[in-house]
């Protein structure tokens, strides 16, 4: 498959649950950056074929942000770009494994609550492979695979500091 062919698949599999089959476009980068993630530290190979880039608003998929900016190009017959925002118009023929599919579905419905502007602070919290200079300087950085492989799981960099609270402790101990 193509890479614009595997790309547009799944960004319409992430649009198909979304209302109206819309949602802000940096929203869909951050959710298949997230999937790509995954992948890649589970299985080392990314499903989206795309180099990933750290940029001022985070981690984001390369040739998927030129695909929306662009708008006119094979994205364009399948997904709209207005503005911020993107819309499924057309379902591609789906190329994509059941497995992939369903971890589509989970990861938007995991993050179906999160404004694009959360999410954009979730990455910049959690993902220790985005450079806070593409920010600083507004400019693009590559990421390398094996940083991403090697950068802790969303779990591990969310619980890292974690801790529970002597109080909550005492209480539980008094039940």
């Amino acid at each position: 498959m193509l890479q614009a062919e595997k790309i547009i698949n799944i960004a319409s599999a992430f649009l198909s649950h979304a209302p109206d089959k819309k949602m802000a476009y940096i929203k869909l980068i951050k959710l298949m950056y997230i999937l790509d993630r995954k992948y890649i530290q589970k299985t080392g190979v990314a499903p989206s074929t795309d180099d990933h880039v750290s940029m001022k608003n985070g981690p984001v998929l390369s040739a998927t942000y030129s695909y929306i900016k662009d708008n006119k190009s094979y994205w364009s017959q399948f997904i709209k770009t207005t503005g911020y925002d993107v819309q499924l118009i057309k379902e591609p023929k789906n190329t994509l494994n059941p497995e992939l599919l369903s971890d589509i579905r989970i990861a938007y419905w995991q993050s179906a609550h999160m404004t694009w502007e959360e999410i954009i602070d979730f990455t910049h919290d959690y993902f220790e492979e985005w450079d806070e200079k593409a920010e600083i300087f507004d400019t693009s950085y590559p990421i390398k695979i094996e940083d991403i492989r090697n950068a802790k799981t969303i779990e591990q960099a969310m619980f890292a500091n974690f801790s529970v609270s002597q109080d909550i402790i005492d209480f539980t101990d008094s039940l």
